[in-house]
């Protein structure tokens, strides 16, 4: 038989707070708009100076929220900004969600 060792290298929150995890943004950009993509990446980059673009398909994107917005009383402006905004912003869908400890392992997986 076969012995699988996982080698345990910390907390989840541990590895959240090491690899700099916590909530990462979705959001669509209104489709068939040509700039529409350009306006919410620049919409997002305005609300979140240092948020990274982690993935984009089509007119969807996620960013990671950087640590230093991840406080809730930053998290509840980033919401309310973004809220009355997306109208004009062409943003179709959005919304912020705690970084799976899944995604934690694919990125240390991805750094490797």
């Amino acid at each position: 038989s076969h012995h699988y060792r996982l080698q345990c290298i910390g907390t989840p929150l541990h590895l959240k707070n090491k690899f700099g995890f916590g909530y990462r943004l979705y959001v669509s950009a209104k489709p068939g708009e040509e700039e529409s993509v350009q306006m919410v990446s620049n919409f997002v980059e305005k609300v979140i100076p240092s948020a990274k673009l982690v993935e984009q398909f089509q007119n969807n994107m996620v960013y990671q929220i950087p640590l230093e917005f991840q406080h809730p009383s930053k998290l509840t402006k980033i919401f309310s900004t973004i809220e009355t905004n997306k109208t004009e912003q062409c943003i179709e869908e959005w919304s912020i969600s705690p970084t799976s400890l899944e995604d934690v392992f694919i990125s240390i997986i991805d750094k490797e």
